[in-house]
């Protein structure tokens, strides 16, 4: 499938987090796979970002720090730099089956300890960036 930069991006830190997730061993395996498939295209792109905040950074004269500022000038140029980067299409295809998300994991009752299925609850910043290409729920 091809993908743009952005879906990868924004995706693939968001699978981190859910691979931390206690799942059932199918939907746990298909997040890692999804991950780790993800991952290099991720590194690539970080490589990029961090050459951009190199292009564009300056020594704060107040902190001393080396970055780019929210009130510097340069912050604009980065910012669309990046966006147009994050707009490009992924080089290649990367092939991948989406997850499938139960709606019930294994837990435990709040009030009498025992064991039971509980709603998968799952954050709306970890769903929204998946949703639409990567998991589909149950």
């Amino acid at each position: 499938m091809k993908l743009t930069n952005r879906e990868i991006w924004r995706a693939y830190p968001k699978l981190v987090e859910l691979s931390k997730v206690k799942l059932p061993v199918k939907a746990s395996l298909g997040v890692a796979k999804l991950a780790n498939k993800l991952s290099k295209p991720f590194e690539v792109l970080n490589g990029e970002n961090i050459k951009l905040i190199k292009k564009y950074e300056k020594l704060d004269p107040k902190t001393k720090e080396v970055g780019i500022a929210k009130d510097a000038p340069e912050l604009p140029k980065y910012l669309d730099d990046l966006a147009l980067l994050l707009d490009e299409k992924w080089g290649e295809d990367i092939a991948f089956d989406k997850v499938k998300l139960p709606d019930m994991i294994a837990g435990v009752c709040d009030k009498c300890k025992h064991n039971m299925d509980v709603p998968f609850l799952i954050e709306p910043d970890i769903l929204i960036p998946l949703a639409d290409k990567f998991i589909e729920l149950a």
